[in-house]
C-alpha cells in the first residue's frame, strides 16, 4: 500500500512538472507568435507610413517650392521609424545654387509630412527669411491695403508693396531672382509674350482668389517649377549630367502640368495653411491650399491657364528693367549670386 501511495505521489508530481512545461511551452509560443505578428504588423504599417509621407513630401515639393528642386533624396529606415531627406537647390540663371536639406520623419502610427506646409520663417527688411538666413522673397496682392491696424490680431498686417528690381542696377556682376507680382492675372501664353528674352522664367505663381488676402505674409506659395526634370517626373529630381541631356529630358511645365493638376488638388486633404483675412479685421481665415485647388480645372491646359506673378531670374542689369514694365505691380528680391568667370549663366 505504502508503494503504491509513493508510486502515485511520483506519478502526480511527474504530471505537474509535464503540465507546467506546457505551460511554460505554450506561453513562450504565444509569446513568440504575438511578437512576430507584432513585427510583421509595425513592419507593415512602417511601410505603409513611409509611402504616405514620400506621397505627400512630392505633393507639397511639386507644388509649393518656389524656385527649389530636390536634387537628391535619401533616408533610411530603423527599426519603428524613417526618414525622408531631400537636398534642395536653386537655379538663378542656370548657376546651381545650394538650398538647404528637408527632412521628413515617419514612424508605424504616422509621420511629421504635414509639417512641411509650416516651415519657419521671419519677416524684416522687406523680406521674408528662413532659419538659416536665406532670403525667400515675397509676392504682394494688388489693391490691398496693408497699413497695420490695430483691428489685426495677428500681429503687424504685413509689408508694402517693394520695387527692389530697381535697385540692382548698385550689384553689378551679379544673378539675381525676382518675385514679380503682375499687375493682374495673366495666361501662360501671354506670359512668354511679356516677359523680355534676356530673363529666365524659373517658376509660376498660382494667385489668390480672395484680394483681401495679404500675400506677402503667406506661409506657402503655390505654383509650378520651370526646371528642367526627368521624363519619367517619379522622384522629381533634377537630371545634371551631360549623359543624360537627350531626348529623356523634357521642360517641366510643359510636361508635368498634369501631374502639377492633380498634386493641386490632392493637396487639401494633406496639409493647411490659414491665413488671416486682412480687411475684415483679421475675422475669419483663408487657406491657401484649398484656394489654389478650386483655381485649377482638371480639363484646363497650360496654355490657357492663369498666374499672378512669377520668379524671373537673370543679370541684375538686365532684372533692374522690371519696375518700369506696364504689366508688373511689385518686385521683391530673393538669392542672390556672384557671376563667375568659369560659369556662362543661361541669359
Amino acid at each position: 500500500m505504502k508503494n503504491l501511495s509513493k508510486d502515485f505521489d511520483h506519478f502526480a508530481k511527474k504530471a505537474k512538472r509535464r503540465k507546467r512545461l506546457l505551460i511554460i511551452g505554450l506561453s513562450a509560443l504565444t509569446m513568440l507568435v504575438l511578437g512576430a505578428g507584432t513585427l510583421v504588423v509595425t513592419s507593415y504599417q512602417l511601410q505603409k507610413s513611409g509611402e504616405n509621407a514620400q506621397k505627400m513630401t512630392q505633393i507639397y515639393n511639386l507644388i509649393a517650392q518656389p524656385n527649389r528642386v530636390g536634387i537628391s533624396n535619401g533616408g533610411g529606415v530603423n527599426g519603428t521609424s524613417g526618414t525622408l531627406d531631400t537636398q534642395f537647390m536653386k537655379d538663378i540663371d542656370g548657376y546651381k545654387i545650394p538650398f538647404g536639406t528637408q527632412n521628413v520623419t515617419y514612424g508605424a502610427w504616422g509621420n511629421d509630412a504635414s509639417n512641411l506646409a509650416m516651415p519657419q520663417t521671419s519677416f524684416y527688411n522687406n523680406g521674408k527669411y528662413d532659419v538659416n538666413g536665406n532670403r525667400l522673397g515675397l509676392f504682394f496682392t494688388p489693391g490691398l491695403d496693408v497699413t497695420p491696424s490695430p483691428d489685426v490680431k495677428y500681429g503687424t498686417a504685413g509689408v508694402r508693396a517693394t520695387h527692389e528690381a530697381s535697385t540692382l542696377t548698385e550689384m553689378p556682376q551679379t544673378l539675381a531672382e525676382v518675385y514679380v507680382t503682375f499687375d493682374k492675372p495673366y495666361t501662360y501664353a501671354q506670359i512668354q509674350a511679356l516677359v523680355p528674352s534676356n530673363l529666365a522664367i524659373n517658376w509660376y505663381w498660382l494667385g489668390l482668389t480672395n484680394k483681401k488676402v495679404d500675400a506677402s505674409m503667406l506661409t506657402n506659395y503655390i505654383g509650378i517649377n520651370t526646371a528642367t526634370m526627368p521624363k519619367s517626373g517619379a522622384t522629381y529630381q533634377l537630371e545634371t549630367s551631360a549623359a543624360n541631356a537627350n531626348a529623356d529630358i523634357m521642360e517641366y511645365p510643359e510636361y508635368n502640368w498634369p501631374d502639377f493638376v492633380k498634386c493641386v488638388k490632392l493637396a487639401p486633404q494633406y496639409f493647411t495653411d490659414y491665413s488671416p483675412i486682412v480687411e475684415s479685421g483679421g475675422k475669419g481665415t483663408f487657406d491657401v491650399f484649398k484656394d489654389a485647388a478650386k483655381q485649377i480645372s482638371s480639363e484646363e491646359n497650360l496654355d490657357n491657364a492663369k498666374f499672378s506673378g512669377v520668379i524671373l531670374t537673370g543679370k541684375t542689369k538686365n532684372l533692374a528693367t522690371l519696375d518700369a514694365e506696364s504689366w508688373v505691380f511689385a518686385t521683391n528680391v530673393g538669392s542672390t549670386t556672384p557671376e563667375r568667370p568659369y560659369i556662362t549663366p543661361a541669359k
